[in-house]
C-alpha cells in the first residue's frame, strides 16, 4: 500500500509543531535576569556597626540595607534619606530586634516595615514590602525583571535524596540576589554576600559578590525549593572565632556551606502605598555565625 502524500505532509506538520512547542516549553523554564547595584557593599564585619556580636550576626538587616540602596539608586525621591550608610544598617538592627542569635523571619519583615513606615528611621514615599517562602527561579526572574530589590533567607543544610538535613542547630543566611541564570531548574545565582571576604575569622568590612549552583529540589516534608551551593574558589563565610556560635547561630562540618532558600524579602518602588507582608512559618533564625574551619 502506498503512502498518503497528504498524512506523510500533516504527520511532517505535527512535527513540526511539537517541536516548536517542546522549543517554547524551554525558553519558559529559562529565567536570566541581572541588576545592577554599582559601588553598593554595605559589610557586616564594618567597625561603624554598633557591637562585634551583633556584627556577627547582622547579615539580615546588612543585605536589606543594600537592597534598599539598590532601590535608592534607580528612584531617590521614593527615600526621606538615604539606606546606603551604616546609620541605616544600625536603625534596621534595632527596627528587626536583631541580636546575638540573628534575626527573625517576622522581625525582619516587621523591621523593614517599620524602618520604612511614617515615623520610622527612613520613611518611604512609595516603596512596598513583601516577603514569601519558598520562592521559585520564575518568582524571583519576575521580580528582578521589574527591578525591584530581593533578598534571601537560606538555611544551612545537606540533602540526601530527598531528605535534608539542618547543620548545627539550623543556623542561615541572608543576603542580596544581584543574578540568576537558571535553565530547567539548575544554573547560577550571584549574590552580594553582607558577610564579605572572610580573613580573620569574622565577617569582612564590605559585601563581596559570589557566585553560587543552584538546583532545584523537592524535600520531604518542605516541598520544591531552590538550593543553592558554595562552591571551590568562592567567598565563604566561616567562623573562625573560640566560639563557634551557639544553637541555631552555629554553622559547621562541611567543606563548602549549602542550603536551601527557605524565603525572599522583596521591595519596589514606586508602588502603591499599602505593604504587603506575608511573614514565613517554620523560618527560626537568620544568622551569621559560621563553621569553625
Amino acid at each position: 500500500m502506498r503512502n498518503n502524500p497528504g498524512c506523510r505532509a500533516e504527520k511532517n506538520l505535527l512535527i513540526a509543531v511539537v517541536s516548536s512547542l517542546v522549543t517554547l516549553s524551554l525558553h519558559a523554564q529559562t529565567y536570566n535576569e541581572t541588576e545592577n547595584y554599582g559601588s553598593i557593599s554595605l559589610g557586616q564585619g564594618n567597625a561603624a556597626i554598633v557591637g562585634t556580636s551583633l556584627q556577627e550576626n547582622a547579615c539580615a538587616p546588612v543585605a536589606v540595607a543594600n537592597g534598599l540602596s539598590f532601590l535608592y539608586s534607580l528612584d531617590s525621591a521614593a527615600f526621606t534619606s538615604s539606606p546606603n550608610s551604616y546609620t541605616a544598617v544600625n536603625q534596621l538592627i534595632t527596627a528587626m530586634g536583631t541580636g546575638t542569635t540573628g534575626s527573625t523571619a517576622v522581625g525582619i519583615s516587621n523591621g523593614v516595615q517599620n524602618y520604612l513606615g511614617v515615623s520610622g528611621s527612613n520613611p518611604s514615599l512609595g516603596v512596598t514590602v513583601q516577603q514569601n517562602s519558598t520562592p521559585t527561579a520564575l518568582s524571583l526572574n519576575t521580580a528582578m525583571a521589574a527591578s525591584d530589590a530581593v533578598q534571601l533567607g537560606i538555611l544551612w543544610g545537606t540533602t540526601s535524596g530527598s531528605t535534608f538535613t539542618a547543620s548545627d542547630g539550623g543556623g542561615g543566611h541572608f543576603f542580596s540576589v544581584t543574578s540568576i541564570a537558571i535553565t530547567n531548574g539548575t544554573g547560577t545565582m550571584t549574590i552580594l554576600d553582607p558577610w564579605g571576604v572572610d580573613v580573620s575569622g569574622g565577617p569582612g568590612s564590605s559585601a563581596a559578590s559570589v557566585k553560587l549552583s543552584v538546583t532545584t529540589q523537592t524535600l520531604t516534608g518542605i516541598g520544591t525549593v531552590l538550593f543553592l551551593n558554595y562552591g571551590p574558589g568562592t567567598t565563604q563565610p566561616a567562623d573562625n572565632t573560640s566560639v563557634d556560635g551557639t544553637g541555631a547561630t552555629s554553622y559547621g562540618g562541611f567543606s563548602f556551606p549549602s542550603g536551601y532558600v527557605a524565603l525572599d524579602e522583596i521591595e519596589a518602588v514606586p508602588e502603591p502605598s499599602t505593604i504587603a507582608l506575608m511573614a514565613g512559618t517554620g523560618i527560626a533564625w537568620f544568622a551569621s555565625r559560621r563553621r569553625k574551619a
